[in-house]
């Protein structure tokens, strides 16, 4: 098989299967430090012209095909938001930390108010869990505080963000929070962010009541008809 078909070949595949992962699945890909693997393409460049016209020649167009896919979805990514979603900022801070939040689900809990309050970043609410709340956060200029109590079959939850760093000569910062939810109880939002780019998909959910509060924000909301 030519050296060309198995580059294209495996090009596409890898391109493919990214995508899947990337819009299927929570699987977290930090897609701004795929450009530190360019040097990978240099060196399999190289490689390939040294050892042109040998048996190693179509193992290096697979790896070759295999990289670059890496590298190009995750500049369209990067760029355009075109797969996930995930971009907020393009230029890639390594004092990154991730989090997971979760609260377990009550099945005496009929309501739940939910109250958020954080700052710029990228925010999302889309998928159901069976915990009552499950969240992801990752990012470098604060973490998230949870608390929650409970009356009879209501439920507070509030989401806040706590040590805040408010550096804004650092222009390489990062906040990425998804919160997926229960879908049996009732819902009531408060959210207020500020600078931030927003996906929230309730369609899934029981919605009784939103209230949202947001800085130079680019939202998108989808609210179904499963209320009452």
């Amino acid at each position: 098989m030519k050296s060309s078909n198995l580059f294209w070949g495996f090009f596409f595949i890898t391109f493919g299967a990214l995508y899947l992962i990337a819009r299927y699945t929570s699987f977290a890909i930090d897609w701004y430090a795929i450009w530190d693997l360019w040097p990978v393409i240099i060196i399999l460049a190289g490689v390939a012209i040294i050892l042109k016209g040998t048996f190693v020649k179509p193992v290096i167009s697979v790896l070759m095909g295999i990289a670059i896919a890496l590298l190009a979805f995750g500049f369209f990514n990067d760029m355009f938001d075109a797969f996930d979603g995930n971009h907020f900022d393009r230029r890639y801070s390594r004092d990154i930390s991730e989090n997971y939040y979760k609260l377990d689900y009550d099945k005496n809990i009929e309501h739940v108010n939910l109250k958020i309050e954080a700052g710029a970043g990228k925010f999302e609410i889309e998928k159901t869990t069976d915990n009552l709340v499950k969240g992801y956060s990752r990012g470098n200029i604060g973490n998230y505080n949870f608390t929650s109590n409970n009356s009879d079959s209501v439920q507070w939850i509030n989401i806040s963000m706590d040590d805040i760093d408010n550096d804004f000569f650092n222009t390489s910062f990062k906040n990425d929070f998804r919160l997926q939810l229960n879908d049996n109880p009732t819902w009531s939002f408060d959210i207020n962010i500020g600078a931030a780019k927003s996906y929230f998909n309730l369609i899934p959910f029981k919605v009784e009541n939103l209230v949202l509060n947001t800085g130079a924000a680019n939202t998108k909301i989808k609210l179904g008809n499963k209320s009452d």
